[in-house]
């Protein structure tokens, strides 16, 4: 074809363009001008017999490797560069030539796995961090046994996978060269495979064969973020691509293996890497996916290396299962999952149930439903249920491929269906190997055996729980059997116990309930009830200890194996009485609730503010009741439950205390509590209910606009307590917040429905969570309930807190208790609570968050103001004792006023009088606390006048007694200031009138009773009005004390006689100076600075003992010691000796 010269010409004008373009890319891809090249360097390696060779490419700059790569001994990359045309560094050491590969040098590797092939030793999870650095077994594995990554755990249990992966704890299903009649067969723990036959035998894990370790590679690279990729196969590390500069993070190329794999992440950028090369300037490095170099462009990107899946220890993870039995879902929170091997991905978290039918144990497949990561960090998965029937269930983790590195869940029971009852069968089947072909069976199939037995007849499933003993003549079996009617416990099991009575190849060793004690009859005949494993039970005919607590037995036992009755706690005594109150209480237990019924059992509790241990167990019955009956339209159910609890919360907090150690009782009334509320009917969209003790509120946040709930606490005022609308924000309260909470919208938008309900309940008294934990509460524990939500939350829930005083390390606690499946005594626990600080800087207000519902509080250490219930007990006997010894003193001084007419009108009588008078009446009016009258506002208000009077008034009349002894031994030359008697009347019964009207004008409800067990001034006026004027006057009479003793000691003021006599009168006078002028209150004060335990208590005990007994001291100085008055008394004791004989003597003489 001929071409005209036009078009010849263009040809040659584009071709010089295409070969000018193609020059520019060349220079792109493999240099830039300037670029130097070196002459092929062939290096001979004598050691090795080999050789390499450098090439270098024109390319500025770089950073050359052999070909094949060349090592020096620590297994590093030798590199060179070219420079001025010559190699850089001329001479070099190789120790070891490498080849370009994606495995660890001691590895084989394949286009998708790399594996390791060990020497033969004894079975063991090789393949950890620890055993796959040595080198691999040069070995093809023709026709050889290789130990196979299954072991079997429990003596007669499956082969589990032990491989990392999806498939750990799975059973191993292929067929087996063996069968059950071999005598070693259960003996031998470990699996081998034939590499030639690929046929599978049992074999003792003591034996040594070889072990092969595969790897995914693809895998390995999934545990590391986006734009990461695993930094080896065995490594912690993970090589990641960032945009930006990060000079103290970047990736050093080491070895062959980095190179590769970064510049496959590389992807056709220009990336920083790590430069530690002596013989380069101080340029940094770069890696493309053409090249390795060093540069001074400014880069868009770093390859760093992060520790991502470096661990932390095991108390920072935690992992807890949880069953809804309302919504019947399983699922796992694990707090701090990136902490675990793989991110705690799905496929790495292995849960496991015995609850499948004829396996004894299964792996479970989850279910990633929430990841959070704001507040606090947690994914909580969810358990696929896939066997209808109850059983435990737990799970484990790992924090990398250490098998000693295992995270474990807590065990729960749980069940897909709740179909009847639940039954622990254990019975023995002789002749096994005849009724079953043990000659050619690897695995036992139960369905056959059970219809050879006859087992099948049976009207009810039958599950295979355990095997106890296998010796071919006979198998020992542990049977679960799960009926299908709706009968009761023990209509079920006299069905069962007869059917099975029939049975005649078959022994029956046990038989009883998987979750109950059954009823019973003692030795003592006492019969005890159906009782829940884990719980405690007072027998029909409740008899009482010589303590007056319940005789009590406690169902143990374990669901697997049944419930069995433990030892009786304690002895029936006849002579003691059980309570009219407990005898009322179970009378209704048998009833059709009514609100009446309702009403008496409340009066009953509030008649008897120590109701007896026996009746708050009653009680708990009467609300579980009360649960069972909610569907009677004759009581309301959140009314009832306010009522009775709050009633609850009145009496005295050691009978609930031991309530809860014996029967759980506690638990049981905050279980029922929240069961009540959950389902009963409320038609309003908001509900308040409030009493003394307790608040009830409950609300549907997407009808009513309330997602929320503030308690505000004013001094002298009433609790106000306000809803909170949605999207309210702490920020937005008051002042004077008590405890606050709000629901976030993320809940409402995860549950994605019309009908919500928020459930808060707060208690204003701890009395129901008593544990050994060492903080305790700090204020009121409030409950949140979200019924349609479950427990697990997508989002954490703050809650706003008040503490006056705390220990600068506040915990954010939740009550743990047992649910009806698992028993178990509450305690406080931390887990998911998370204490975020305080709130706008104010020491008074502390947030918390919450992953899940329940219980929650501020814990805090015990104050050192706060004493044992025990301590606090001796204390009150103390105080009673005193206050008892006191008013006797008292009464002798004014029967010796009343007697001596001489006596009583001197000035130190008169105010000795007072003092006395003064002392008498605050005394009676302490012990009127404990009338009813404090039960009535006014009643609070007018006693907490008068004693706040009264308080003032004794330490104004210790003041002037204080005056009058400085007069008499310090200033003894001095004159008494005229008119002291009437002086004195004015300041010891008038100051105290001033600090009285100045509260009671500010306020006129500064007298209450929340804070302390009688009614007395708190806050501001506490401190101001009280404390300040008693501290002032302890203070003052401290100096006298002092100055006094230092005179009579020194300078022997008034002393006379011999010079025992001198010390006995300075000991006398000692006594009676600390007593009267208040010197103990110094230890009240020492007690609540001190901040050691065990001093605190003995102040507060010296306190106790010497601070109410002044009425009896006085008593012994003036009247018993003081010569005047025992001379007086003697005297007129005589008299009326002498006067008696008289009159006596003149009626025997006239008869």
């Amino acid at each position: 074809m001929c071409f005209t010269r036009e078009v010849r010409s263009n040809f040659v004008f584009f071709s010089r363009i295409a070969v000018f373009v193609i020059i520019i890319l060349i220079n792109i891809a493999f240099g830039t001008p300037g670029s130097q090249t070196c002459p092929e360097d062939i290096s001979n390696i004598s050691d090795l017999n080999a050789s390499v060779t450098w090439i270098s490419r024109n390319i500025s700059n770089e950073i050359i490797i052999s070909v094949p790569p060349c090592t020096n001994e620590n297994g590093h990359l030798v590199t060179r560069i070219c420079e001025n045309e010559s190699w850089k560094p001329e001479r070099f050491k190789c120790s070891n030539i490498s080849q370009i590969r994606r495995c660890p040098l001691n590895f084989e590797e394949t286009s998708k796995t790399c594996q390791f092939i060990s020497s033969p030793r004894p079975w063991s999870n090789i393949c950890t961090l620890e055993t796959l650095t040595e080198p691999t077994a040069n070995t093809t594995l023709e026709n050889e046994f290789v130990w196979v990554p299954y072991k079997r755990f429990s003596k007669y249990g499956p082969y589990e996978a032990v491989s990392w992966g999806e498939d750990r704890g799975k059973h191993f299903d292929k067929d087996l060269v063996a069968s059950i009649a071999d005598p070693d067969f259960f003996n031998k723990e470990c699996l081998i495979i034939n590499t030639t036959s690929e046929e599978y035998f049992p074999e003792f894990c003591f034996k040594e064969h070889r072990h092969v370790c595969a790897f995914n590679k693809k895998e390995a690279n999934e545990r590391c973020p986006k734009n990461c990729v695993s930094a080896d196969i065995l490594s912690e590390r993970c090589y990641c691509k960032k945009e930006g500069f990060y000079p103290s993070k970047l990736t050093k190329i080491e070895t062959i293996f980095d190179l590769t794999v970064l510049k496959d992440l590389v992807k056709g950028d220009e990336c920083y890497v790590s430069s530690d090369l002596p013989y380069v300037s101080s340029k940094p490095q770069a890696l493309s996916d053409k090249a390795w170099f060093y540069t001074d462009k400014s880069l868009q990107c770093s390859l760093c290396t992060v520790n991502i899946l470096k661990t932390i220890s095991n108390e920072e993870v935690e992992m807890v299962l949880n069953f809804d039995d309302n919504q019947i879902k399983l699922s796992l929170t694990i707090y701090n999952p990136e902490s675990l091997f793989d991110k705690a991905s799905e496929k790495t978290i292995y849960c496991y149930t015995d609850a499948a039918q004829y396996d004894l144990k299964k792996r479970l497949t989850v279910d990633i439903v929430i990841e959070y990561r704001a507040t606090l960090s947690y994914n909580v998965y969810e358990i696929n249920l896939e066997d209808k029937y109850i059983g435990n269930y737990w799970c484990e983790a790992y924090k990398d491929i250490n098998e000693e590195n295992v995270v474990y869940s807590n065990r729960v029971l749980a069940y897909k269906e709740k179909t009847g009852n639940e039954f622990s069968l254990r019975v023995t089947i002789k002749s096994f190997c005849i009724l079953f072909p043990c000659s050619y069976e690897h695995s036992i199939k139960y369905d056959e055996v059970f219809k050879k037995v006859s087992l099948d007849n049976l009207k009810s499933e039958i599950r295979v729980m355990d095997i106890i003993h296998f010796d071919f003549e006979s198998i020992d079996l542990l049977l679960h059997i799960t009926t299908n009617h709706n009968q009761s416990v023990m209509d079920d099991f006299y069905q069962l116990k007869s059917e099975l009575d029939n049975l005649t190849q078959i022994s029956m060793n046990t038989f009883t309930s998987s979750e109950y004690c059954l009823p019973e009859t003692d030795d003592n005949n006492l019969t005890w009830p159906l009782t829940r494993i884990g719980q405690g039970a007072v027998a029909n005919d409740m008899c009482l200890q010589e303590n007056g607590l319940p005789v009590v037995r406690i169902c143990e036992g374990k669901f697997l194996y049944g419930g069995e009755w433990g030892k009786m706690l304690g002895e029936c005594h006849q002579d003691v009485q059980v309570p009219d109150s407990s005898k009322y209480i179970k009378s209704t237990l048998n009833q059709n609730i009514s609100q009446e019924i309702v009403s008496n059992v409340t009066s009953v509790i509030n008649a008897d503010p120590d109701l007896p241990v026996l009746s708050v167990y009653m009680v708990s019955k009467f609300m579980d009741n009360m649960y069972s009956q909610l569907n009677n339209s004759k009581f309301d159910g959140v009314s009832s439950t306010l009522e009775i609890t709050d009633s609850l919360l009145n009496i005295n907090k050691q009978s609930l205390i031991s309530a809860q150690e014996l029967l759980n009782v506690s638990d049981d009334l905050l279980d029922l509590v929240d069961n009540i509320l959950t389902e009963s009917n409320v038609q309003s969209n908001v509900m308040l209910l409030q009493k003394n003790n307790l608040i009830i509120h409950i609300s549907n946040p997407l009808l009513s606009g309330v997602s929320g709930l503030v308690v505000y606490e004013q001094e002298g005022k009433p609790l106000r307590i306000e809803s909170l609308a949605r999207n309210t924000t702490f920020e937005s309260l008051e002042s004077d917040v008590l405890i606050a909470m709000i629901v976030p919208e993320e809940i409402f938008n995860h549950l994605n429905s019309s009908n919500i309900t928020i459930i808060t309940t707060l208690y204003f008294k701890d009395s129901f969570f008593e544990s050994n934990y060492t903080k305790k509460p700090s204020g009121p524990v409030i409950s949140i309930t979200i019924p349609e939500l479950g427990c697990n939350l997508p989002s954490t829930i703050p809650i706003l807190f008040k503490v006056s005083n705390y220990t600068d390390q506040p915990e954010c606690g939740f009550w743990d208790y047992g649910k009806k499946t698992m028993r178990t005594k509450g305690k406080w626990s931390t887990v998911g609570g998370n204490y975020l600080g305080q709130f706008e800087n104010n020491s008074l207000y502390h947030i918390c968050s919450f992953s899940h519902l329940t219980h929650f509080s501020l814990l805090r250490i015990m104050l050192p103001n706060e004493i044992s219930p025990v301590d606090d007990r001796i204390m009150d006997f103390i105080f009673y004792l005193g206050d008892a010894i006191t008013v006797m003193g008292i009464s002798g001084i004014f029967a010796t006023a009343i007697m001596f007419k001489r006596w009583r009108r001197k000035q130190g009588t008169i105010i000795l009088l007072n003092l006395s008078v003064a002392i008498l009446i605050e005394v009676l009016l302490m012990q009127a606390t404990d009338t009813k009258i404090l039960f009535a506002p006014q009643g609070c208000g007018v006693l907490g006048i008068f004693l706040h009077y009264i308080i003032i008034s004794k330490f104004c009349w210790m003041l002037v007694y204080s005056f009058l002894q400085y007069m008499r031994f310090v200033r003894v030359l001095s004159v008494l200031p005229e008119y002291i008697v009437l002086k004195s009347v004015i300041f010891g019964w008038g100051f105290a009138i001033i600090p009285v009207t100045i509260v009671n004008i500010i306020t006129r409800s500064a007298y209450t009773q929340k804070k302390y067990n009688f009614c007395y001034p708190t806050g501001v006026y506490l401190y101001l009005g009280t404390l300040m004027p008693v501290l002032i006057i302890v203070c003052i009479n401290t100096y006298v004390f002092i100055a006094i003793m230092r005179e009579v000691t020194f300078k022997n003021v008034e002393s006379h006689g011999s010079k025992e006599n001198i010390h006995k009168l300075q000991v006398q006078l000692a006594i009676l100076l600390f007593f009267v002028l208040g010197v103990p209150w110094l230890f009240f004060v020492f007690a609540n600075l001190i901040p050691v335990s065990w001093i605190q208590i003995s102040l507060a005990y010296f306190f106790c003992v010497t601070s109410n007994i002044q009425g009896f001291i006085l008593f012994l100085f003036y009247v018993v010691f003081n010569n005047e008055t025992r001379v007086a008394w003697m005297t007129y004791i005589g008299k009326s000796r002498s006067k008696s004989f008289s009159i006596s003597t003149k009626l025997s003489s006239r008869s």
